[in-house]
């Protein structure tokens, strides 16, 4: 679609608009043609996601310890304050690395999400 006085809604008119289309250079299509993503199992990429995707891998793995002692989480007798469950799908990520600038929480709040 060409950008002219008759397409710009009036609301976006004032905002780097001009009725004089001459002190504008012409606009240029592009393709923005990027994928960034962090998922488990080392997929960082689209490369790594292909293969993940096209080889039917799982992603899933054993809660690494650096989480938190599993074992002390023994899901098994389906008691109260356990974990039913010995894996999962987890980010390799350094967690102190968490840029929290982004996030509109503390630290300490950030910390105690559940990412659910």
């Amino acid at each position: 679609m060409a950008i002219s006085p008759e397409t710009i809604p009036p609301s976006a008119k004032g905002v780097g608009f001009s009725e004089n289309a001459d002190e504008f250079p012409r606009l240029t299509p592009i393709a923005v043609c990027v994928m960034g993503l962090r998922l488990p199992a080392g997929t960082h990429d689209g490369e790594t996601f292909w293969d993940l995707l096209i080889n039917g891998r799982d992603a899933r793995a054993e809660i690494p310890a650096s989480r938190f002692a599993v074992e002390g989480f023994d899901g098994s007798l389906g008691g109260q304050g356990t974990i039913p469950m010995k894996d999962g799908y987890f980010l390799e990520d350094d967690i102190s690395c968490l840029d929290t600038s982004f996030f509109s929480m503390s630290k300490s709040e950030l910390e105690r999400c559940d990412p659910q």
